[in-house]
C-alpha cells in the first residue's frame, strides 16, 4: 500500500512538472499565437490522458507484485 501512494505521488509531481516546463518553453518559442494555442491545446487534452494510462498500468503493476 505505502509504495502504490509513492507511485501516485511520483507520478503527480512528474505530470505537473512536465506540464508547466511544456507550457513555459511553448510561451518563450518564437512561433505564432495560433501555433502556440494549438500546442498548448494539445498538450491539455493530451498529458491527462498520458496520465491517467501510466497511473492504471503502475497501479496493475504494483497490485502483481
Amino acid at each position: 500500500m505505502e509504495r502504490m501512494l509513492f507511485w501516485k505521488r511520483m507520478l503527480t509531481i512528474v505530470f505537473i512538472i512536465g506540464y508547466v516546463l511544456v507550457v513555459f518553453f511553448n510561451l518563450v518559442s518564437s512561433d505564432s499565437a495560433g501555433e502556440k494555442a494549438t500546442r498548448i491545446i494539445i498538450f491539455t487534452i493530451g498529458m491527462p490522458i498520458m496520465f491517467f494510462i501510466l497511473y492504471k498500468v503502475g497501479s496493475a503493476v504494483i497490485k502483481r507484485t
